[in-house]
């Protein structure tokens, strides 16, 4: 099987993490304008983002500073005298111009009525979100048996509940997938038979509510018909310390995800993952990895996964030679997160890091990400290498425009709710595993509230800074989960780290396509259809 259809679940994080992918080392070194970004690759070649269109335009002329807000505000008509006058060639007009008509580029972004900036509200209308929910997220249970040093819910982090001994009833299980599947059997599927639903279990560790997992698979297989238009696959995060043999054959019978907390070898891992004694987790974890592996090495392959979790003090080279050491208990890797906050973190505040040696083991494995691609050596989705770097440039690439594409775009880039359902142990809907108790959509007794959602999102946005004079904007990934803070949003130095990372993964987006124009082609036209375009003569 292809390790893109693996059955594995679609809960990526676990609470407490953000998405790594290619976060930077260096402060941002580009200059930003409020339409767009200017910076260079690696290699020294300039660039310019367009914030308005989300594209990526080679920039020669050297054309920043004041003089590039007067060339957002110049008519097109007044384009040669424009840019005689700051001794750019004639060229550059040709390009602008061109971009204009093509996709609303270096558009008159500056100006109220400009038809490209998004209004500060939600983009959101009753009745089309519920044909966007295709993840249940079942908290089954709020009690853990680690007591892992970053973890959100462990005390360190103020505004998130601390962990408690609740646990989800099957009666609210069992009306949290009714809800669930009856949102997904709407006029709106009819034209899309054989979809994929998720659900998910999540906690606390979940593994200790193996009953309520088995319970809930098997009602939830069986409202699955072929008329229904969809199948659901299941998946669970777990720190792996608990599986009794029976649900152990349970999962592999049933082809449930597992995506298992590992943080590398075990002097790595048991830093941090710890129980209530403080004594590591690692032995545990690998006898389950052995356990399910000898159950059904298949299933194993198909279906286990690694979540590894950095924080400041960890050795990436270690991470890295752990997980490309070819040890078949190791699993493939399916997200790699990092501590909330780094750089201000509330854990870091226990436990100081040295940003340096951080930093400088990134670089180097950048180095080694670069030559790998510079050489066309292939790079799984399973590998350290890919998660740390090339999800985010992936990710990058999903939101840059197509050629000739217009779009009106969201006020940011942050994740709509709607797409996942979270279910609190008390049966309260929440937009997300992740985002704390302050902010609940509903519960399974009234079904989800669509104009309390509105509103929540509503509110989410008038929290924000200015974004419309952030170059950021469209591809921000700020999300509410990441800016909770007690009942309100706070941004703090958020943003300005965001936008350091959104540079860093654009510099390296254009580095690795400069050295290797094939270097991250899936099949996916895109990149051959957005930027890599030569400025005409």
């Amino acid at each position: 099987m292809h390790e893109d259809s693996a059955v594995v679940p679609k809960t990526k994080r676990e609470d407490g993490l953000e998405q790594v992918a290619a976060f930077p080392p260096l402060k941002a070194q580009g200059e930003e304008h409020p339409a767009a970004l200017v910076f260079s690759s690696f290699n020294g070649t300039r660039y310019l983002f367009d914030s308005a269109t989300s594209t990526l335009h080679p920039w020669p002329w050297g054309v920043e500073g004041p003089a590039l807000d007067c060339l957002y505000a110049t008519p097109d008509g007044d384009l040669p005298a424009f840019t005689d006058s700051i001794g750019a060639p004639p060229a550059l007009a040709r390009y602008v111009r061109l971009w204009r008509d093509q996709a609303g580029a270096f558009g008159r972004y500056l100006m109220a009525d400009s038809p490209s900036v998004a209004p500060k509200q939600a983009p959101v209308v009753q009745g089309v979100w519920p044909s966007l929910m295709a993840n249940l997220i079942l908290v089954v249970t709020d009690a853990c048996n680690l007591r892992c040093r970053y973890c959100i819910l462990g005390g360190t982090y103020e505004g998130f509940k601390p962990l408690r001994e609740q646990a989800m009833s099957w009666e609210t299980a069992k009306a949290a997938i009714d809800h669930f599947i009856a949102l997904n059997r709407g006029p709106a599927f009819e034209a899309m038979p054989g979809r994929k639903i998720n659900i998910s279990f999540f906690g606390g560790e979940p593994m200790l509510r193996g009953d309520l997992i088995q319970q809930a698979v098997a009602y939830a297989k069986a409202q699955q018909r072929p008329e229904c238009g969809y199948w659901i696959d299941f998946g669970l995060t777990s720190n792996l310390t608990h599986l009794p043999d029976k649900l152990a054959a349970f999962l592999a019978k049933h082809e449930v995800g597992v995506q298992v907390s590992l943080d590398g070898p075990a002097e790595e891992h048991d830093a941090c993952r710890v129980n209530a004694a403080g004594r590591g987790s690692f032995a545990r974890v690998r006898r389950n990895l052995q356990k399910l592996r000898t159950l059904d090495p298949a299933y194993f392959e198909r279906c286990v996964r690694s979540v590894v979790t950095i924080n400041g003090n960890s050795d990436l080279r270690a991470l890295h030679e752990f997980f490309e050491s070819g040890d078949p208990l190791v699993p493939r890797i399916s997200f790699v997160g990092l501590v909330r906050d780094l750089e201000r973190s509330e854990y870091h505040r226990r436990y100081p890091f040295d940003s340096g040696r951080l930093w400088g083991q990134y670089a180097q494995l950048m180095d080694e990400y670069r030559r790998r691609k510079r050489a066309g050596i292939p790079i799984g989705k399973g590998e350290f290498l890919y998660r740390l770097f090339e999800d985010g440039l992936h990710a990058l690439r999903g939101r840059l425009m197509h050629a000739g594409a217009r779009k009106q775009p969201a006020y940011t880039g942050t994740c709509m709710p709607g797409r996942r359902l979270a279910v609190s142990t008390d049966g309260r809907f929440h937009m997300c595993e992740r985002i704390n108790e302050k902010f609940p959509i509903g519960d399974v007794h009234t079904g989800v509230d669509w104009p309390r959602t509105a509103a929540l999102l509503q509110r989410y946005y008038d929290a924000l800074p200015n974004c419309d004079n952030c170059w950021a904007k469209p591809i921000c990934g700020t999300c509410m989960a990441n800016n909770c803070q007690d009942d309100a949003f706070e941004f703090g130095a958020r943003c300005k780290r965001l936008r350091a990372e959104l540079e860093h993964r654009l510099v390296l987006f254009c580095t690795v396509l400069e050295e290797n124009p094939a270097a991250l082609d899936d099949g996916d036209a895109l990149v051959e259809e957005t930027c890599y375009l030569e400025p005409v003569s």
